[in-house]
Formats: C-alpha cells, structure tokens, sequence
C-alpha cells in the first residue's frame, strides 16, 4: 500500500512529455518543478518496482533509443538534448556504471533482448579501449 502511494506520487512529480515521448525527469528544479532531461539514468528505475508495466517497457525502449544508446553503452544525456557534449560526464558521454546498473534492471524486469544489447555495446567498448 505505501509502495503503491510512493509509486502514484512519482508518477504524478516525475513524468514528462506526451504518448510515446513521455519519459521520467531527470530530477526537480528548485520549485519542485520536474527537469525533463533524458538520461541513461531511466535504467536506474527499470526492475525496482516503481514502474507499471507499460511504464518498464517504454523506459526499456527509450535506454535503446539512438538518442541514449551509443553503441558502446547509454550515454549521460541524450545527444539531443541542448547541453549535449560528448566527452563530459553527465553531459553526454558514456556511463558505462549507469548502463550495467540498466541492464541488471532489464534482466530483473524481463526484458532480456533489451540488456543483451546494452551488454553487448559495454563489450563493444572494452574491445575498442583495448580490454
């Protein structure tokens, strides 16, 4: 019940956007106003049960949209988004902690075709950094 209470108070602060470009803040500002930045962070919500169903596979299709999924892991920010650079952290380069804690959620969540491709892009990365 209080897990259901904390799931509807979420939804209602933290999602932004319409129909399929909908997708949870990155965080709220100052105001409380939600920040609607996407972010390889939505792995983090992914398998923790704070996300309806239909919630997990949106989120779970957006960590493998072009924008986050770099082909070597999700990126900070996407690389639309208006702050976007590449080699900063948190402004867009890859995270590879952020994208192994996605893919554990995918995993948890039943989304295995979704955490295979992002393990494969983290191994992608190691063999291009010479590990």
């Amino acid at each position: 019940r209080w897990a259901g209470r904390v799931s509807d108070r979420f939804r209602a602060a933290s999602w932004v956007g319409r129909g399929a470009d909908r997708y949870p803040a990155v965080g709220v500002d100052g105001s409380g106003a939600p920040v609607p930045r996407l972010s390889g962070d939505l792995g983090h919500l992914v398998g923790t049960g704070l996300l309806s169903p239909d919630e997990e596979r949106l989120v779970a299709g957006l960590l493998l949209d072009g924008r986050l999924a770099s082909g070597f892991g999700l990126r900070s920010a996407a690389s639309d988004d208006a702050g976007f650079r590449p080699t900063e952290p948190r402004r867009g380069a890859v995270a590879p902690v952020d994208t192994a804690i996605a893919i554990e959620g995918l995993l948890r969540a039943g989304f295995p075709r979704e955490g295979t491709v992002l393990a494969l892009q983290l191994e992608r990365a190691a063999d291009a950094l010479g590990g």
